[in-house]
């Protein structure tokens, strides 16, 4: 060991270092369903978060649980849902790390009644007039086919 003028110095200079381990939140990102998105009524709806702990590379130890307000939905990574009433929807993923910290991120869908699909009703009522008008071109004047 060398002293500051780094002249070798007889005795050994002595440190005290104190490592105090600090646990950081985990985060939370929902990568599937996209902000916005509509469902159908009965339709099956995937849901998928990407979670990360900063403190550590192994992601086996966090606990995704997935929420609508107080009611749980369900747990994972990934998971999915077909029991949605129409209306809108904000769903919240919660991730736990092993250190009892967490952090949570939302996302708004919408579900809208089962039925007609958006157009469904004018395709229809274009294929009638079409009908009807091939049938009028198929009777002559006469009233005969």
């Amino acid at each position: 060991m060398y002293d500051e003028d780094l002249m070798s110095t007889a005795s050994p200079l002595e440190w005290l270092v104190t490592v105090t381990k600090t646990n950081r939140a985990p985060t939370v990102n929902i990568t599937s369903p996209g902000e916005g998105e509509t469902f159908v009524e009965g339709s099956w709806v995937e849901f998928e978060a990407e979670a990360h702990d900063p403190d550590v590379e192994d992601r086996s130890g966090l606990l995704v649980e997935w929420y609508e307000g107080d009611t749980w939905l369900g747990k994972g990574g990934t998971f999915s849902l077909r029991n949605l009433r129409p209306g809108t929807h904000e769903i919240t993923a919660v991730v736990t790390d092993g250190g009892e910290l967490s952090s949570e991120a939302t996302v708004s869908i919408g579900v809208r009644e089962k039925g007609e699909e958006p157009g469904f009703s004018a395709a229809v009522a274009a294929l009638s007039v079409l009908a009807a008008s091939w049938a009028l071109a198929t009777v002559d004047r006469r009233g005969r086919r």
